[in-house]
């Protein structure tokens, strides 16, 4: 058998535009804390930690309590963060193994949030051949060795290698920097799309080091690029 693509997505602010919602959650959550709220410039700086991390952190900067600390988390799983998931995304996605390529997602959500918020947004998670949570591996973004049991699963296939696989993420500090953790420590030459959702510009982007046709302008362009991808196997 020839050899497939494997196309691993982030979740967040890549296949779904929720980026700016998460912003909005999450002071609100403070306003009802009556604690001060964080900026935009403070959120794209940190954003991409796990998120459990992210509220320890968001919290105590803030000078939550341990109490406080408890009801963010109670309330962020509570709250629907809403967000724009494109069909024509979906279309896409569902397309992608009749033209010779697998899909994953290696996201910082924890298993049942992440079954909960696809439920949510109408994002069925069996269209993916592979799926990483919090909770199947310990290591998270930026470290590299996040990739291992995605790489070991993908080896086991027989029918790909690194050199097929793509990871589309939309930070910098974490899903680029994981990528090229990765590709140093490991030797994988994993590529990578960067997303601009909101946390990192397309002129950050190329600053990286990436090549403009390494970068997508929004998660809504995400569709428009695989279908690209589609049509060049169609073509060939």
């Amino acid at each position: 058998m020839r050899n497939r693509n494997l196309l691993v997505f982030d979740l967040d602010g890549v296949i779904v535009n929720n980026t700016l919602k998460g912003f909005e959650k999450i002071n609100k959550i403070l306003a009802e804390l009556n604690l001060p709220p964080v900026s935009e410039e403070f959120l794209r700086k940190n954003w991409g930690k796990k998120w459990d991390d992210m509220a320890t952190f968001i919290c105590n900067r803030q000078g939550a309590t341990e109490e406080q600390l408890v009801y963010f988390k109670k309330r962020d799983k509570e709250i629907n963060q809403g967000g724009i998931f494109d069909r024509r995304l979906l279309n896409a996605l569902i397309a992608l193994p009749e033209f010779g390529f697998l899909t994953a997602v290696i996201t910082s959500r924890e298993r049942m949030d992440l079954v909960k918020y696809s439920r949510e947004i109408g994002l069925n998670l069996n269209i993916f051949h592979y799926v990483q949570t919090t909770d199947d591996y310990h290591i998270c973004k930026p470290n590299g060795d996040v990739f291992e049991p995605l790489l070991q699963w993908a080896y086991n296939l027989g029918t790909l290698t690194a050199k097929n696989i793509a990871y589309f993420g939309d930070t910098i500090q974490y899903d680029y920097q994981a990528v090229k953790d990765a590709n140093h420590r490991r030797g994988h030459p994993i590529k990578f799309i960067g997303i601009c959702s909101g946390i990192n510009t397309y002129e950050e982007f190329l600053a990286a080091g990436l090549k403009e046709k390494e970068i997508i302008t929004s998660p809504d362009a995400l569709s428009f690029y695989l279908n690209r991808l589609i049509q060049v196997k169609v073509e060939a």
